[in-house]
């Protein structure tokens, strides 16, 4: 994956899908995805390159003792609006890994 994130005009596009304004609900495959998940509770669940954190809301809203999330990309967080209001169990952590 490449930096697209840093690219305002990417961003901008990125910004305005529904996904990313509306949440999870709005992700055409989520529908699927949600049924293969598996039950968070009690577990501690890793979120790497989190985007909007929609998935971290939904895992701590579901029973997850601990959300960790990770972002390659500081710049990148700093335009993404924090969706997660409240969360008293999601710690946040950034590293210069490089995408894969």
């Amino acid at each position: 994956m490449s930096a697209d994130y840093d690219n305002p005009a990417f961003f901008d596009a990125y910004a305005s899908m529904d996904r990313s304004k509306y949440g999870l609900d709005a992700a055409g495959e989520w529908h699927k995805l949600k049924e293969i998940l598996s039950d968070f509770t009690g577990k501690t669940v890793l979120n790497l390159g989190y985007g909007y954190g929609w998935h971290c809301r939904y895992a701590e809203e579901n029973g997850a003792n601990q959300v960790i999330r990770n972002q390659t990309k500081i710049a990148s967080v700093a335009t993404i609006p924090n969706r997660i209001s409240g969360p008293k169990n999601i710690g946040e952590y950034f590293s210069d890994v490089p995408p894969i």
